[in-house]
């Protein structure tokens, strides 16, 4: 949100109107960005009043420090208008600088074990590749989907597992095999069916 107010800095005690940024992030807490502060040769440059702590109340005024000692600061004040326009909570500050956490994916996406070719579907090409890298050949190879019965190596046993599933999927009519099983002999594609008739 963007808020307005005045600015006091170190080399200049008499300060000024200005207008800079409160940011609420990710962490439930809110940070002052003081974009104009940042710009090459200005004073907050590079990033010192950016995503900052800063200590402070509402009432008061909030004051950002760097430097040896501290020694360079700005105060920002709310002016009225922000004062009445603004509650308290959204215009409160952090006093620690905000940190970046990378959030972890709660359903990371799952290797497609036998696509080998890295294309995002499991067929021909990839029995194809499969032979190939067997064969000794230089080929590209994605070896952590390359272990389709799971034993723990990629060999021959691989190779028959993929044609069974392709060849099965062929039979059932599906353009698209079922999802290959984490062991031999549980694939839905490899379920025998018992004759009619």
């Amino acid at each position: 949100m963007i808020v307005t107010g005045d600015m006091y800095t170190y080399n200049n005690a008499d300060g000024g109107g200005h207008m800079w940024n409160v940011v609420a992030m990710d962490d439930g807490e809110n940070y002052i960005v003081d974009v104009t502060n940042c710009d090459e040769g200005t004073i907050g440059a590079p990033d010192h009043i950016f995503l900052t702590g800063c200590d402070g109340s509402v009432s008061q005024g909030y004051e950002c420090k760097w430097g040896t000692g501290n020694a360079m600061w700005v105060r920002y004040t709310y002016d009225e208008d922000t004062l009445a326009y603004y509650d308290g909570a959204q215009l409160t500050l952090s006093s620690e600088d905000y940190e970046y956490v990378p959030q972890e994916d709660p359903d990371p996406p799952q290797p497609l074990l036998g696509d080998v070719n890295g294309d995002d579907q499991v067929n021909a090409a990839d029995l194809l590749r499969m032979l190939r890298y067997l064969n000794g050949e230089k080929v590209d190879f994605d070896e952590s989907v390359g272990d389709v019965n799971e034993d723990g190596r990629i060999d021959l046993g691989d190779l028959i597992r993929l044609l069974k599933i392709l060849i099965s999927s062929a039979s059932s009519g599906s353009s698209t095999p079922a999802p290959i099983s984490s062991k031999p002999g549980n694939s839905p594609s490899e379920t025998k069916t018992p004759p009619t008739g």
